[in-house]
């Protein structure tokens, strides 16, 4: 298939910062020492290699930008600051205006020996900023007559803004994934250098994440403070909040770094979403006045059990007294040297942790610093979202999204999996047009095959992938998008019975393999089953199968065994599922029901110590307590 790609492992970094904006740096005279294509072209250059040992005053026409540009470089070099402004120049396609992010290159000694940036095109944002402001003076000078028409046209300003920034967000987040996966599978690239380039990675979207939370401030002041309890996606409210505090601290010599295990992406704990990120921002501040002169590095780790969520925010700054730890992790506010925030800062602290049900402790951190860990009870996941995405090893993978960088990603991520299972097939696409001459060519045998993962969003095509995925009716499809916050794409999924995966989370999911059977459909086992068992505790296996001795039962002390080989057995198959597996398999029994409910099994019952209500578990799965199985002589 012409669509259909392999990876050839020909990756360099040059190809690499090709992919992302604007970059650049320069000498301590500001002279040119490099950059990419995209910082060519603007120059009017093809290579970069043509504007190396220039001055902007030999590139630039425009005298005035180029002096400038020129101050705030000598500004960050000579003062040592990271800047972020920006910049507006008159280039032979009219006024451009730039979002620059410049900070000072050091060398071994900690001299200044130069300077590096990088910058992004927002001339259509500014436009359309003149425009609306345009708008909103004659507006207000109508108002009395066409008040209406006021608020109308208003809304429709705020909601291009909206818009803008979303774009924005949908068009840097595809390459800067398939960046971040592409810079992880570089195995030859020094050390030094793939750190350098996940750095700039961060960095971009860091310059990102802040650009779209300005033009977003608005919606959430106008949207209340609320006190709404959700399921959050606990991962990426994290690294939010991290992108923002490197944002403010930008100008402090502080190092934010985060360790998520691979499990924990997948976490969910239920809060208020707003109150959880002004807890985690007070925790994160807390952190950096530790600091000695605010000089060392705060770490946000994220772990997971069965049950539990830790968030841990670690310093290497001045260990807190047990008397300050103690009024901490009781909601009282600390003064001095152990400050941790006013009153109100410890009242916010003291709701988010009622509410959510969660617990604080704070432990010294060897050989200097302190660890202050958040305790939340795990949820399962919303209906919208799954972690576990089973594979058949003869499936035909289509890939839609209309940005070609994410497509890198993808293949980098399905390497091994390929590797191992060259039966799978891979073709990707850009347009939904082709998604659809594509299957209506299938045979119906290979279109039982077909598996879809799309983006939502597809620019100028006059359809959304939610559209393709119901046009086409293909039961095993998955939308991955920048889009997942939102209810109605979210009710739609759910009607849809499809699952969502945030964009940044694609490459971070578990592709569970399922093998067929010979006859490509799923069988009947050997001999009838009346009970399939799931449970890690053998104690409690001999006493099921003791108590129900009449029955033919079979036994899996590990789902994922169960998995493997569920195409064996009939939809209608009685399944037993315990909740909590041990900490040596990293998925409950919820999760497990989830994944065969997928797979379009109809008897599942979750056999627990603990207590649950038939209201925190999705419609398909019933509650059996352990101490209560006289249920199962009805079946």
């Amino acid at each position: 298939m012409d669509n259909e790609k392999k990876i050839d492992g020909d990756f360099n970094i040059t190809k690499i910062l090709d992919t992302i904006p604007f970059v650049f740096c320069k000498d301590i005279h500001g002279r040119y020492q490099g950059g990419n294509l995209n910082q060519a072209t603007s120059f009017g250059f093809y290579h970069p290699s043509e504007f190396i040992g220039k001055t902007i005053f030999e590139i630039l026409n425009d005298q005035e930008a180029a002096h400038q540009i020129d101050k705030t470089d000598q500004e960050v070099m000579q003062k040592n600051v990271q800047i972020i402004t920006e910049e507006t120049l008159e280039t032979t396609k009219g006024k451009k205006i730039y979002l620059s992010q410049k900070q000072p290159v050091h060398d071994r000694h900690g001299q200044v020996v130069g300077m590096m940036g990088f910058a992004m095109d927002i001339t259509e944002i500014k436009n359309r900023q003149v425009h609306a402001e345009s708008e909103n003076e004659k507006l207000l000078k109508e108002k009395h007559l066409l008040e209406f028409e006021h608020f109308k046209k208003l809304a429709e300003q705020q909601s291009q803004f909206h818009n803008i920034a979303k774009q924005i967000a949908h068009d840097i987040v595809s390459p800067l994934s398939a960046f971040g996966t592409i810079i992880s599978l570089l195995n030859d690239i020094p050390e030094n250098h793939r750190r350098t380039l996940k750095l700039a990675a961060i960095r971009i979207g860091d310059i990102t994440n802040n650009l779209v939370k300005q033009f977003r401030a608005d919606v959430e002041e106008n949207a209340g403070s609320g006190n709404e309890q959700e399921i959050i996606f606990t991962s990426l409210v994290v690294q939010n909040i991290l992108s923002e505090k490197r944002i403010e601290c930008h100008s402090l010599p502080v190092s934010f770094t985060q360790d998520i295990e691979p499990e924990a992406y997948f976490a969910f704990i239920r809060t208020n979403k707003r109150a959880f990120e002004r807890m985690l921002s007070c925790l994160i501040d807390n952190a950096i006045h530790s600091l000695p002169n605010k000089t060392g590095t705060v770490q946000a780790t994220m772990r997971i059990t069965n049950d539990h969520v830790f968030i841990e925010i670690a310093d290497d700054g001045k260990v807190m007294t047990p008397d300050a730890r103690d009024k901490t992790m009781r909601g009282i506010a600390v003064t001095g040297d152990n400050q941790t925030g006013d009153e109100s800062d410890m009242e916010q602290l003291r709701e988010t942790l009622m509410q959510s049900e969660a617990t604080l402790n704070i432990k010294a951190r060897e050989p200097a610093g302190n660890r202050v860990i958040v305790t939340f009870p795990r949820m399962p996941p919303p209906d919208w979202t799954t972690n576990d995405i089973p594979i058949g090893t003869d499936q035909i993978i289509m890939i839609l999204d209309d940005d070609p960088f994410i497509h890198g990603a993808w293949d980098a991520s399905l390497a091994s999996v390929l590797e191992s299972y060259p039966q799978l097939k891979v073709i990707h696409f850009t347009a939904a047009a082709k998604v659809l001459a594509y299957f209506n060519a299938c045979s119906e045998q290979d279109r039982q095959k077909l598996m879809l993962f799309s983006d939502y969003e597809l620019i100028g095509q006059h359809t959304n992938g939610l559209e393709i995925i119901k046009q086409l009716n293909i039961k095993n499809s998955i939308l991955v998008t920048s889009h997942y916050e939102e209810v109605e794409i979210q009710n739609e999924a759910i009607a849809l019975n499809i699952p969502i995966i945030p964009k940044l989370l694609a490459t971070k999911m578990t592709l569970q393999i399922v093998q067929p059977d010979s006859s490509g459909e799923n069988a009947e086992p050997s001999h009838a089953i009346d009970i399939v068992m799931l449970d890690d505790d053998p104690v409690f296996a001999s006493a099921f199968q003791f108590r129900f001795s009449n029955k033919k039962i079979r036994y899996y002390p590990d789902p994922r065994d169960f998995l493997t080989e569920c195409h064996e057995y009939p939809k209608d198959a009685v399944i037993s599922i315990d909740n909590n597996f041990g900490p040596a398999i990293p998925i409950n029994g919820i999760e497990v029901a989830k994944q065969l409910h997928k797979l379009g099994f109809t008897r599942l019952y979750l056999v627990s110590g603990s207590f649950f209500t038939q209201s925190q578990l999705p419609p398909y799965l019933t509650y059996i307590e352990k101490l209560n199985l006289d249920f199962f002589d009805t079946l």
